[in-house]
C-alpha cells in the first residue's frame, strides 16, 4: 500500500529547498552536507530522504523549479502588451522581482549549474536558451536594425542578461531602491542605449 503524504508535505519540502538554497548560496553545493541541510530544516537526516533521494536531488529540484519560474515569467511578460517597449519594461520588472524573491536560488543556478548531471544540465540550458530567444525577439522589435546583421542579436540580449542576472551579487532592496524602481532604472538605461544603437555605427569601429 502506497504511503500517503501529510497535509504539510509541500510546505516542508519548500522549507528544505529554502534552507538548502541559503546554504548552497553561502557555501557552495560541494561544501554543503546533507546533515547541514537537515539541521537547518529542523529535520533528521532520514527526514530529508523522505522528500529527496539525495543532496543532488535537492539541487536539481531547486534549479529546475527556479529556471521554470523564470521561463514562465518571461512568457507571461510577452502577453502583457503588443508594444515591444512595454513588453521589455514589464519583462525587466518581472525578472528583477522574481530574482529578488528568490535571491538564493538564483545564486545557486548561476554558480552551481555545473554540479548537475549532463542530462539535467542540458534541460536547464535548453530552457535558458528559450528565455534568451524570447527576449531576443522583443529586442529586435525595438531595434529592427539588429536584423540587418544577425551577428549582433545575441550580444544585445546577453548584454541585457549580463546586467540583470548578476544583480544578486550586490542588490539589497533594504537600502532604499525596491525591485520595481531598480527595474525601471535598468530598463531605461538599456533601452535608451538600445534605441540609439545602429549597426552601421558599430561596424565603423572595425
Amino acid at each position: 500500500m502506497a504511503r500517503t503524504r501529510s497535509q504539510d508535505y509541500e510546505s516542508i519540502k519548500m522549507t528544505i529547498l529554502d534552507r538548502a538554497a541559503e546554504l548552497f548560496a553561502r557555501k557552495g553545493f560541494a561544501d554543503t552536507s546533507i546533515v547541514e541541510i537537515s539541521e537547518a530544516s529542523g529535520l533528521s537526516k532520514s527526514g530529508i530522504y523522505h522528500y529527496f533521494k539525495s543532496k543532488h536531488d535537492v539541487l536539481n529540484t531547486m534549479v529546475s523549479e527556479h529556471v521554470e519560474m523564470v521561463f514562465d515569467v518571461v512568457s507571461a511578460a510577452l502577453q502583457t502588451s503588443l508594444d515591444p517597449v512595454e513588453q521589455f519594461e514589464t519583462l525587466t520588472a518581472m525578472l528583477l522581482e522574481t530574482y529578488s524573491r528568490s535571491k538564493n536560488r538564483h545564486a545557486v543556478m548561476m554558480n552551481d549549474l555545473d554540479s548537475l548531471r549532463e542530462r539535467e544540465r542540458e534541460r536547464i540550458v535548453d530552457l535558458e536558451r528559450r528565455v534568451v530567444k524570447f527576449t531576443e525577439g522583443v529586442i529586435e522589435k525595438i531595434n529592427p536594425d539588429l536584423l540587418s546583421d544577425p551577428a549582433f542579436r545575441r550580444p544585445a540580449v546577453m548584454l541585457f542578461y549580463g546586467m540583470i542576472n548578476w544583480t544578486y551579487t550586490w542588490y539589497d532592496q533594504n537600502r532604499g531602491v525596491n525591485p520595481r524602481q531598480l527595474a525601471r532604472m535598468a530598463a531605461g538605461i538599456f533601452l535608451n542605449g538600445l534605441l540609439a544603437t545602429r549597426i552601421g555605427d558599430i561596424n565603423s569601429c572595425k
